[in-house]
């Protein structure tokens, strides 16, 4: 069995300074760092390490391939990232002292799949293989349909939480990874809002 990760894959352009910058501010940065990032990218590295055969299915920038190092010590087969022209997704990212920070993410490349891109990426697939998903790459809800088509089992983490979830088919996956606050928004409940006692008991029920 095999798990072919439909993922992003970001360079984090990582900022530290004294705190994080201000509107009109400008900031001398203390340490600067880029490294390789994206959550399809960091999701493939720890598969691989954990064991399992993993291939991503991945676009990045032509000049960026270096920074693909981490993903291919791992043991991630590669063989179907694509190179492009055009921008990788990015990330500006600043940490300050206290270790907070802030983020921007550029999804350039990850979004740059069209739909006629998802049955030639899956081609190679073998019914019962798995198929995981985050939410940073472009189609999400057609890559699905046609995973589901070929009859692959799939792993979705809707993580960038956007309005856009709802629309999924989300009936076609076997796992759906979200943290209490993407359950609360997806259930149409508001996330900032204290649970009910109702809620509060369920949750303890799947705790014990």
């Amino acid at each position: 069995m095999r798990i072919w990760n439909y993922g992003s894959i970001n360079i984090d352009h990582v900022y530290r300074v004294p705190h994080l910058v201000q509107p009109g501010e400008t900031l001398t940065s203390t340490g600067y760092g880029r490294v390789l990032g994206g959550k399809g990218a960091n999701q493939s590295i720890a598969l691989a390490r954990a064991g399992a055969a993993v291939t991503h299915l991945g676009r990045y920038h032509a000049g960026d391939f270096d920074l693909l190092a981490p993903l291919l010590a791992a043991g991630v087969d590669g063989s179907a990232l694509q190179s492009v022209a055009q921008p990788g997704g990015h990330a500006i990212i600043q940490v300050d002292d206290r270790a907070e920070n802030t983020i921007v993410l550029f999804p350039g490349a990850n979004h740059s799949f069209t739909p006629a891109d998802l049955d030639r990426l899956l081609a190679p697939a073998a019914a019962g293989d798995w198929l995981l998903l985050q939410n940073e790459c472009s189609h999400t809800g057609p890559m699905i349909e046609v995973a589901f088509a070929r009859g692959l089992q799939v792993a979705f983490n809707p993580a960038p939480m956007t309005d856009a979830v709802h629309e999924l088919p989300l009936d076609k996956l076997n796992l759906l990874c979200v943290n209490r606050i993407e359950v609360r928004q997806l259930l149409g409940a508001d996330p900032g809002r204290a649970p009910d006692p109702d809620w509060l008991a369920g949750e303890q029920q799947g705790a014990a």
